[in-house]
């Protein structure tokens, strides 16, 4: 098909262009909390969706604070590991309230509420794993992988 008819048809709303994701995959450990921090806000400035298709653990899970949740979709192996932050491998309850208050979404703060290792909806240092049965709660599922064009990551 020549490139104007494409350019008129997308135009007309006929031929919709294909959204790209940044596919998070594998085990995605998490890190570095400004890092992951700053690499989603830039992902978000790009308009790219985020595909979640494996373990996002720890900063990792900053992909629900900071990417709409709107451009976030969930494949039957997504996982999420919510922790305590830690800084230098030392525990900061301190850092872990002004994150999981300030940064998460209600939805999210109300899972970890709801799921604390101790009942009192704070964060441990052992993990604790949001499934897929909970996330497609809040997130869509996923398009068939062979139509979703991106970049496949694990790690930032």
């Amino acid at each position: 098909m020549n490139a104007a008819i494409v350019a008129i048809l997308v135009w007309f709303g006929v031929i919709l262009p294909q959204p790209t994701y940044f596919t998070i995959s594998g085990y995605d450990p998490g890190g570095n909390v400004e890092t992951y921090v700053s690499f989603y806000e830039k992902i978000a400035a790009s308009g790219v969706g985020v595909r979640v298709d494996g373990a996002c653990i720890s900063a990792c899970t900053l992909v629900l604070a900071v990417v709409p949740p709107e451009r976030i979709c969930v494949t039957n192996r997504a996982l999420f590991g919510f922790h305590m932050a830690s800084i230098d491998d030392k525990p900061d309850p301190e850092m872990t309230m002004v994150l999981s208050t300030s940064f998460y979404p209600q939805w999210v703060k109300d899972w970890i509420k709801t799921h604390s290792i101790k009942g009192d909806g704070e964060l441990q240092e052992e993990l604790i794993y949001m499934k897929i049965t909970d996330s497609k709660q809040y997130l869509r599922e996923c398009p068939a992988a062979t139509d979703v064009p991106g970049t496949a990551h694990e790690g930032a």
